[in-house]
């Protein structure tokens, strides 16, 4: 730019990035040993899972792609396996234990496979990469037969930056202070960080800095305002932080030292010749555009705002550009085609422009591409095609400079911080604090690392990680890439500025060791979750003024991680299908003893067919799993001995992963099913034909797979498991089923007790007053011992007592609206009587009730063989 005679200046700021210090496998053999070079990939959710020096070590075992039938025959668990970078299936070597994973660089890949290695939850299982020609050379040491031992070493942690943007302007013909910003990012992502060569991102630079040369030589008349970003993948960072330094160049402003009207982001590939420019709401997924200014009028003011861009485009500037230059090049008018192809979620650096301002921003792309080498190590120079991206630049060039020629721009800009209708540039202003009980109070916190999400964005992701007709709960394409993540200082606090008023964005926090990746602290979600918006810490949170301060309470954690939770019906992860509709899966946590929320208690954090959930410490703790009001299981920790568990008590840092997780949730589910039909056939209750035919057919097939299991037979073992696990589950409705109708029929012959009581008191003794209660107490006392020797419904619930407590506030209830309601009828007597008058005669009912009761137990006294009769009855 300098060399170009622009205004240039670099503006400064710091965000965290995942930062590879360096990574090793060294290998051992029985003739040899050696050092080969590894990469970290991208960290797990916000989990960069570092090696401490030689903390993993063990026999390398290859995985393949990761089909079970790959896997037969070999130890996964305890295991370091080696697999190739194409992948689908690596989730099957995750769900079976092993220490560490290394994928071998591909010969060709694409970004859908790279963004499937992307793994959302924060389990700490380091996984590295390696080069081809290394990993070929293990591959040829393993297939020779011997035992490779190797041993794994990581320095990959989450550091703070210094993040550069350069700021570059030419000075117009006309002397105005109307400026056209154009903005490209310079930075680039990739699954593996430390293998980025990023050739497709390069495009859109390499095309800003084409479009300075050819400006500079022949200036508008307007000032062009060239922004070259970085910070793309990390919440558009390098965008926020100058539109929030520079608020006061946006929109027209007599006092303002430059008129910034218009920024245009440009992010072209050249996997198409064919151009398209988003505007107003199709701008880009960063942000939400759909309901600003909504209300307004039948066209939101957000959509109207770019009338007069949208008409300068497509009906002034591209006719005309055809005609002078006389050929015709190829785009697509968003308005008009509405079927088209771009990357999922795609976000554009002009989107903070756009926010702040309600308009003005547009994002210039590549139609009906993909970006198919982007995210991947393998995004090189020769996969560019270079006659796509020339008619694509030629017609930017003469857009853009006709806009650097219009001298008079009817852009209604409203540059602000907030605006209730949900556009504006608002800063969050965060403390990560902790709750000490032995204070009473709270402690800010350092090294927390906070990703702000947006749920917009989110949905987008979710929209496209779809799975069995539903939405996966808390997938991400990009688990970090396009969110904002923050670590808090010294003092706790943290600022993110650049979010939008009026949507919900969620917070999560870790606190991870930066030498093991053991996660230390996480979201405390439980009854000290702190004083922030509304008097506690709402989560999700959304804006409503521009400055936000908002308190951001942590606990001392541990986690339980499971994989490959699908439902065994139909293997859609994340659902389970319930009749003709799919439930998203929910994970409860609950104290083991009491079976309510704990009174710390952290998230859980699913993606796909991933769940990790976050546990206080020092507390058993038990996990339910359902879909709507379908039990999955019961996670309890149980054995044979002691089929309710012992519940799962863990240390801070510590986490548990249950591995062959659709094993242990079978298992879980059958030993509960297994102790409660022994427990109803214990009492008498004769079970359904149908809870014992299914749960026969389950232990069936779950000793067919630990058959298997034992065998490493995989394929064959994890087939049994899910045909295991769905009997299981239909098995355990019709036990459940079973048992609450046995329990319920208790309260029903509590209620038969009372007149019953009533009834034998007034046909044996006949006492009156005081007396009389005392009998009928003494009865009714007597008979329930009777039925609770000979009913099974007193020992197949949890607490007898509980229920009789139950029992008599209901009953005490009934009392009270019994009042209640003679006293409406009172009240309306005495009205009907104001009005008509005494035309009507009436008896006291209760009194009728009581002598009618009478003269019947008078007649029952009378024959008593009949009556001995009915009271048998």
């Amino acid at each position: 730019f300098e060399s170009l005679g622009l205004e240039t200046s670099i503006q400064t700021y710091t965000v965290p990035v995942p930062y590879d210090y360096g990574a090793r496998i060294e290998v051992k053999t029985r003739n040899d040993s050696f050092t080969i070079k590894a990469y970290p990939l991208w960290p797990n959710h916000l989990n960069p899972c570092p090696i401490p020096e030689r903390s993993i070590f063990g026999p390398l075992i290859y995985g393949g792609t990761g089909l079970l039938s790959e896997l037969d025959g070999k130890k996964v668990e305890g295991s370091i396996v080696l697999m190739e970078f194409n992948s689908l299936y690596w989730k099957n070597v995750l769900m079976l234990n092993p220490q560490a994973i290394i994928f071998i660089e591909p010969y060709e890949t694409s970004r859908s496979i790279a963004q499937n290695l992307m793994l959302g939850v924060p389990f700490n299982i380091p996984r590295l990469y390696v080069s081809r020609e290394d990993g070929d050379r293990l591959l040829s040491l393993l297939k020779s037969g011997n035992p490779v031992e190797v041993t794994l070493t990581s320095n990959f942690r989450w550091v703070e930056v210094e993040g550069r943007n350069v700021i570059a302007l030419l000075r117009g013909t006309g002397g105005t202070k109307l400026t056209i910003g154009i903005v490209a990012y310079f930075d680039s992502l990739s699954i593996v960080p430390s293998v980025s060569p990023g050739a497709s991102d390069a495009i859109g630079i390499a095309c800003l800095m084409e479009l300075a040369r050819v400006m500079a030589e022949n200036p508008p008349y307007n000032n062009i305002l060239f922004l070259a970003v970085s910070g793309h993948y990390q919440g558009l960072a390098g965008s926020r932080y100058f539109i929030d330094k520079y608020f006061d160049w946006l929109g027209m402003s007599k006092e303002n030292e430059l008129n910034l009207m218009l920024m245009a982001s440009i992010d072209i590939t050249s996997e198409s010749n064919t151009l398209a420019i988003k505007t107003a709401n199709l701008i880009g997924d960063f942000y939400s555009y759909q309901d600003i200014g909504g209300g307004v009028s039948t066209t939101p003011l957000f959509e109207r705002n770019y009338l007069w861009i949208r008409q300068k485009i497509y009906n002034d500037y591209i006719p005309k550009i055809f005609e002078t230059l006389d050929r015709e090049y190829p785009y697509i008018n968003l308005e008009k085609v509405k079927v088209y192809y771009t990357p999922v979620p795609s976000v554009s650096d002009a989107e903070p422009f756009a926010i702040a301002c309600g308009g003005g921003g547009i994002s210039i792309y590549t139609a009906n591409s993909m970006k198919m080498s982007s995210v991947t190590p393998l995004d090189l120079e020769n996969k560019i095609n270079y006659d796509n991206i020339t008619p694509q630049l030629e017609l930017i060039a003469s857009i853009l400079y006709a806009f650097g020629h219009e001298q008079r721009f009817s852009v209604p800009l409203y540059p602000t911080r907030f605006h209730y209708l949900g556009w504006g540039f608002s800063t969050l202003h965060a403390t990560v604090w902790k709750y000490l009980p032995i204070v009473g109070w709270y402690v800010n916190v350092s090294n927390v690392i906070v990703r702000i999400s947006s749920q917009w964005l989110r949905s987008v992701q979710q929209s496209y990680s779809s799975q069995g007709g539903s939405i996966v709960p808390g997938s991400s394409f990009y688990p970090s890439g396009f969110d904002v993540v923050a670590i808090s200082d010294e003092n706790g606090r943290i600022e993110i500025p650049g979010l939008q008023p009026m949507v919900a964005y969620t917070v999560e926090a870790l606190m991870i060791d930066p030498e093991n990746g053991s996660i230390l602290m996480c979201n405390d979600l439980g009854s000290f979750r702190g004083s922030g918006q509304g008097g506690v810490f709402s989560n999700p949170f959304s804006f409503y003024k521009k400055d936000l301060v908002i308190r951001i309470p942590v606990m001392d954690c541990g986690s339980i991680y499971l994989t490959r939770v699908v439902d065994p019906k139909t293997m859609a992860p994340g659902v389970l299908q319930v009749g003709a509709r799919y439930v998203a899966t929910g994970v409860e946590i609950w104290n083991f003893y009491s079976h309510t929320p704990p009174i710390f208690y952290g998230p859980v954090i699913s993606s796909q067919d991933d769940v990790m959930a976050f546990i206080p410490i020092n507390t058993r703790v038990e996990i339910m799993m359902r879909a709507g009001r379908t039990t999955l299981t019961i996670l309890r920790n149980s054995s044979h001995e002691n089929p309710f568990g012992y519940g799962y008590l863990i240390k801070k840092g510590q986490t548990i992963f249950l591995d062959n997780t659709p094993f242990q949730m079978d298992r879980e589910l059958y030993l509960l099913v297994d102790d409660r039909l022994d427990t109803l056939t214990g009492t008498g209750v004769t079970y359904s034909l149908r809870a014992s035919y299914f749960h026969n057919r389950a232990e069936e097939f779950l000793q067919k797979g630990l058959a298997a299991l034992a065998n490493y037979n995989y394929s064959s073992a994890y087939s049994h498991i899910f045909n295991a696990h769905s009997y299981e589950i239909t098995a355990y409705s019709a036990t459940m089923q079973l048992f609450f109708d046995a329990v319920n029929t208790v309260v029903f012959f509590f209620l038969l007790l009372i007149p019953f009581a009533y009834i034998l008191e007034r046909l044996l003794f006949s006492k009156t007053g005081v007396k009389r209660l005392i009998y009928m107490t003494v009865i009714f006392l007597a008979l329930c011992g009777v039925l609770y020797i000979i009913h099974p419904g007193f020992h197949l619930t949890t607490s007898v007592y509980m229920l009789m407590i139950g029992f008599l506030v209901i009953l005490i209830s009934l009392v009270g609206f019994g009042v209640i309601y003679l006293g409406f009828l009172a009240y309306f007597k005495d009205v009907k009587y104001g009005y008509v008058g005494p035309h009507f005669s009436e008896i006291d009912k209760a009194s009728a009730a009581r002598m009618a009761l009478s003269i019947g137990v008078n007649n029952m006294r009378r024959r008593r063989f009949r009556t001995l009769l009915n009271m048998i009855t």
